[in-house]
């Protein structure tokens, strides 16, 4: 799955990586670490206005939703089961590319003679931005009145470096950059079921105080 991930590329690099306008800054959210529990705000770019970016709530509501508590079980969802799922088969058109430079997942491991979760931030080694494959849905009027769109993050199998961390063996659907258009223009969803074989690294962030894996942002990023 994927709960945490990070976004420190300037404005420049994104247009210029995506081919997109960057209208407003404010649009181009910055974080070390996002976290889905919180449901920030992220910036994306969608299938009905692909030129720009935008952002969005991570953390996606059904259009038939009948709360927004929903959120918290909609952070991601498994691509290969998307048109079977109530929450998500009404949006399944509604496509987008999530920004991102790089996520994070925890690993057991022997530290100082000790058992404990380290975290780890997988990015390229190049530490350039990629995309996430999202899914979208237009603000629910009956909860929220500021149109602001909520998506969801798609997973699939994960590949052999992020196998060897997760314990599910799941990660985020990385799009190709030579694929990133034909998902937002609805090209078929299982043509994109495929673990990212790319330059993907796990670097082990090590903090010498506690990690704590819902506890913000404390530690250092790599490439600052």
């Amino acid at each position: 799955m994927c709960f945490f991930f990070r976004q420190l590329s300037d404005a420049g690099t994104i247009a210029k990586r995506f081919k997109i306008i960057i209208e407003k800054s404010a649009d181009l959210v910055l974080s070390n670490e996002f976290n889905a529990f919180s449901h920030p705000e992220c910036s994306v770019i969608t299938n009905d206005c692909p030129g720009i970016i935008q952002k969005a709530v991570w953390g996606l509501i059904p259009p038939r939703a009948k709360t927004p508590d929903i959120q918290k079980y909609t952070l991601n969802a498994r691509i290969e089961s998307i048109v079977k799922k109530s929450s998500f088969k009404d949006s399944v058109e509604n496509r987008c590319l999530v920004i991102a430079d790089g996520f994070y997942e925890w690993k057991e491991e022997m530290v100082y003679g000790k058992r404990q979760k380290i975290k780890h931030l997988i990015c390229t080694s190049d530490g350039m931005p990629f995309a996430f494959a999202g899914l979208y849905s237009f603000s629910n009027t009956r909860f929220d009145n500021t149109n602001k769109k909520t998506f969801t993050i798609l997973t699939t199998d994960a590949n052999e470096t992020v196998a060897r961390i997760h314990s599910k063996n799941r990660m985020p659907v990385i799009i190709k950059p030579d694929d990133e258009e034909d998902w937002l223009n609805g090209s078929r969803y299982d043509r994109f079921a495929y673990p990212y074989s790319s330059d993907l690294i796990a670097v082990p962030l090590f903090d010498l105080n506690k990690t704590n894996k819902k506890g913000g942002n404390s530690l250092p990023s790599l490439f600052n």
